[in-house]
């Protein structure tokens, strides 16, 4: 189906339905118990997984949200731990210093060593890219923003997501990207992005 091959919508509905589960298992420990699960969680997910492959190989999967599951609701009930308000206050520096290792690093083992599977390396699952997202969560998370414009777009976003990634569309836009590349580097991959993202949420909000 048009849905079904689409691993987010799949694994979010997974989620939403093994939720009313992972609440209760929540409700019933301390902070402490929690933050050991999460620990676990994540050897098993870097280690097991990211390492070795034999689980959550990418994270895009039901495992990954699972995971990420745990730790958001581990940081909203330690919200007031002195920790997280110190990575909340600067999580946007821990984000921008994660990304910087992490491009340059693989740009360092493309260029002098070899070539680096980049689904792999830019993998959900990445230690840094994990690290990098928890950060910027949280550092978006201390803000008392509002604005009627960025939930009027906030209504789109999922629409965009659904219309660049079905199967119908995918393989035409995975070969015109690759024609821009080719033609005018990341520079026109960027503009053309801008231009698909702008687009399709306008068409998504009219839809909605």
């Amino acid at each position: 189906g048009l849905f079904t091959k689409n691993w987010f919508v799949v694994s979010y509905m997974m989620l939403l339905l093994s939720s009313p589960m992972i609440e209760a298992s929540i409700k019933t420990c301390a902070d402490k118990v929690l933050l050991c699960w999460v620990v676990l969680l994540t050897i098993l997910n870097l280690f097991f997984g990211y390492y070795l492959r034999e689980v959550n190989t990418n994270g895009y999967n039901f495992v990954q949200f699972i995971w990420l599951y745990y730790i958001a609701r581990y940081l909203r009930l330690t919200q007031d731990n002195k920790i997280n308000r110190f990575i909340s206050k600067y999580g946007i520096c821990f984000y921008a210093i994660a990304s910087i290792i992490l491009a340059l690093l693989y740009v360092l083992f493309s260029y002098r060593w070899h070539t680096l599977d980049s689904l792999r390396w830019f993998a959900y699952n990445n230690p840094l890219l994990m690290l990098s997202s928890i950060c910027l969560f949280m550092w978006f998370s201390h803000f008392n923003f509002i604005s009627k414009f960025v939930n009027l777009m906030a209504t789109g976003v999922f629409g965009v997501f659904l219309l660049h990634t079905t199967v119908y569309v995918q393989p035409y836009r995975n070969s015109f990207t690759a024609d821009v590349f080719t033609q005018f580097g990341y520079p026109g991959v960027i503009c053309e992005a801008i231009i698909l993202f702008v687009t399709l949420c306008l068409i998504s909000i009219v839809i909605n």
